[in-house]
């Protein structure tokens, strides 16, 4: 820990910031601005910053008085496929406040990274088994299908096995991904504006699943499901005559009893994708592997 570092845990205090009406009596106060656009208010002015990490993800360099913050959420200094990594504010802050789950940690090489995914999920898919990742929604999601649909394209063997998202939520983001492609960085533009012209996030090898109905599950597949950590979407809603499909659904039909001890120890580890592979004496196989 540095010693110019003050580290504040404001989790489980047991009061509430605010309220669920002071939430709603606040969008009428909501002023979109652009990144690097300052905003001058009672003598505070603020200025925002790519972030990386999510689509419109954005640091502030706030200052009052003279006194420099830069204040951030998730942050990321790598580029992906699809993001504009974090900026470094011209102006070095006095105090900075940020996210700090990954404080100390050491991030393996994103290259790497990918490598070994599409290893572990393609030695699964030709012994016959089925891929599932919970993912959140945003950001994670959409950056998984642009590397599974190159790697899909590159790799004409593979194209035999379907992959699929299923999450209403990330249907409903893609649409937004498809729209902001400028907020994107130069590798998502050239594909956009050059080339064959076509939109990067009208995937080729990749489906969009709305129910189980429209799911054939007849063999090896790659399954993109929220929640992320697992922790709801029960086998069948009350509201819905059909099943809807989610992570802990898919993994109630693949996998054996073990999988409600699994899923519970999930909950409480740091994980985003899972894979899942059922061998021939229907053993379930579960890896787990850290991709951010």
């Amino acid at each position: 820990m540095r010693p110019n570092c003050i580290y504040r845990n404001v989790h489980n205090t047991g009061d509430n910031l605010y309220t669920e009406a002071d939430h709603l009596s606040s969008y009428s106060r909501i002023e979109a601005i652009d990144y690097h656009t300052t905003l001058t208010h009672a003598g505070i002015s603020i200025t925002p910053y790519h972030a990386g990490h999510v689509l419109g993800g954005a640091m502030f360099m706030v200052e009052i008085a003279g006194l420099k913050i830069l204040f951030t959420g998730d942050y990321s200094r790598e580029d992906d496929r699809h993001l504009v990594c974090a900026e470094v504010p011209p102006v070095k802050p006095d105090i900075l406040i940020c996210e700090s789950t990954y404080g100390t940690a050491s991030h393996m090489p994103r290259l790497e990274k990918e490598a070994r995914l599409m290893k572990l999920t393609t030695e699964i898919l030709q012994r016959g088994g089925r891929v599932l990742m919970p993912v959140f929604a945003l950001g994670m999601a959409q950056e998984l299908l642009l590397i599974l649909d190159e790697y899909w394209e590159k790799y004409p063997k593979f194209q035999t096995f379907p992959i699929y998202y299923a999450s209403n939520l990330a249907r409903k983001c893609m649409d937004v991904y498809r729209t902001y492609i400028n907020t994107m960085n130069d590798k998502i533009k050239r594909a956009m504006f050059e080339g064959e012209g076509r939109n990067p996030w009208d995937f080729k090898w990749v489906r969009s699943l709305k129910n189980i109905e429209r799911f054939d599950d007849v063999g090896g597949c790659v399954m993109l499901a929220s929640p992320g950590m697992l922790q709801v979407g029960p086998r069948f809603r009350s509201s819905y005559p059909i099943p809807s499909i989610s992570s802990s659904y898919l993994g109630l039909q693949w996998c054996t009893e073990d999988w409600f001890t699994i899923a519970q120890w999930l909950l409480s580890s740091i994980l985003y994708i899972c894979f899942v592979s059922n061998l021939s004496d229907h053993v379930c196989v579960m890896k787990i592997y850290i991709i951010s």
